[in-house]
C-alpha cells in the first residue's frame, strides 16, 4: 500500500524530468519518449496490475493516448515558454489521473463519485487537441495526405471515447453506437479543416469543441441525464467558444 501511494508523485516527477530532459538534449528524443511511455505502462501496472487484463487496458487507454499526443504536441512547439506550459500541464493532468486511479482503487471511501470519468474527460479533451493539432503540423512537416492520418484518429478518437464511457461506468452495450458515430465525425470535422486558412492550433480547437461537444452529450445521456438545459449548457458553451476561436483565428 505504501508505495502505491507514492506512484502519482514519482512518476509524474519523472515524467517531468525525462520532458525536461528532452528539451536539453533533442537528439536522445526517441529513448525519452520511449521512457516516458515505460514509465506510464509501470505505473499504471503497479496501480492496477491485479486487476484483469481488461480493466487494466481500459486504465491505461486515456492516458497513453494523451502522454503520446503531448510529446507529438511538443516536438512541433517553437516558443520555449509555450513548451514549459505544456510540459506544466501535461504533467499536472498526468499526475491527477494516477492520483484518481489510486483513490478509486485502493482509497474509496476518500474517492468522489464519477471523479474518474471527470478526469478522463478532460485528459480526453487535450489529448483530442495534442493530437490533432499534432498531427495537422506532422502533414505540413511531411506532405502526408489527410486520407493517410484520418484513419488513427478514427481509432484514437473511438479509444478515448470508449474509455470516457467506461470511466463513467456508462453500460457498453450501449456505448458502443455512440462510440462509433463520434468517432466518424470527429474523423470527418479533421478531414474538413484540413482545407481551412488557418493555424494549425485553431483547426485543432476547431475538432477539440466538436470532440467536447459530441462526447459531453453522449456521456449524460448514457448516464439518464437527459434534461434540456444540460443540452442548451452543452450547446451554449460550444457554440460561443466556437465562435471566439473563429473570430480570433489569423487566416492565411
Amino acid at each position: 500500500m505504501f508505495p502505491n501511494r507514492l506512484v502519482a508523485w514519482l512518476s509524474g516527477l519523472s515524467l517531468l524530468i525525462l520532458f525536461e530532459l528532452a528539451l536539453t538534449w533533442p537528439k536522445n528524443l526517441y529513448w525519452f519518449v520511449g521512457l516516458s511511455l515505460l514509465l506510464l505502462f509501470f505505473s499504471v501496472w503497479r496501480l492496477a496490475g491485479r486487476l484483469t487484463k481488461a480493466k487494466f487496458w481500459n486504465f491505461l487507454i486515456t492516458p497513453l493516448i494523451f502522454l503520446s499526443s503531448a510529446w507529438l504536441f511538443i516536438i512541433f512547439l517553437e516558443d520555449h515558454g509555450v513548451r514549459q506550459l505544456t510540459i506544466l500541464i501535461s504533467v499536472i493532468l498526468y499526475f491527477v489521473f494516477l492520483k484518481v486511479v489510486f483513490l478509486y482503487l485502493y482509497r474509496r471511501p476518500k474517492y468522489e463519485a464519477h471523479t474518474l470519468g471527470n478526469i478522463s474527460s478532460y485528459i480526453g479533451l487535450v489529448a483530442i487537441f495534442f493530437l490533432t493539432a499534432g498531427v495537422f503540423s506532422l502533414r505540413i512537416f511531411l506532405s502526408f495526405s489527410y486520407l493517410l492520418l484520418a484513419l488513427p484518429i478514427f481509432i484514437l478518437t473511438a479509444l478515448l471515447v470508449y474509455q470516457l464511457f467506461w470511466a463513467s461506468q456508462a453500460p457498453i452495450a450501449s456505448s458502443l453506437p455512440h462510440v462509433l458515430v463520434i468517432a466518424i465525425v470527429v474523423t470527418e470535422i479533421f478531414a474538413v479543416v484540413n482545407f481551412l486558412p488557418t493555424s494549425v492550433y485553431v483547426s485543432g480547437l476547431i475538432v477539440t469543441v466538436v470532440y467536447y461537444l459530441l462526447s459531453g452529450l453522449s456521456r449524460n445521456w448514457l448516464l439518464n441525464i437527459r434534461e434540456s438545459r444540460v443540452v442548451v449548457r452543452y450547446l451554449t458553451i460550444s457554440f460561443i467558444s466556437l465562435m471566439l476561436i473563429l473570430l480570433s483565428a489569423k487566416w492565411i
